[in-house]
């Protein structure tokens, strides 16, 4: 994962860096270096963020659907 997609990953699920730290389990230090590529993006980190987004997307799928049904 490049630190681009990383960020955009960030963006779409509209959290901001200190929140996405918490759910991965890092500092908002660590996710500013991600992103800005001063450290490599280990491929567990990657891969957990990908999975989250998922799961960010498909809850935000149905909470926005009329009476809680998928769209």
């Amino acid at each position: 994962m490049t630190p681009t997609q990383f960020r955009a990953i960030r963006e779409a699920m509209g959290v901001t860096q200190p929140s996405l730290a918490d759910m991965i389990g890092v500092t908002d230090r660590t996710v500013r270096r991600y992103e800005n590529g001063e450290t490599h993006i280990p491929k567990p980190v990657a891969m957990l963020v990908r999975g989250i987004r998922v799961v960010v997307t498909d809850v935000t799928d149905v909470t926005a659907s009329p009476a809680g049904e998928p769209r």
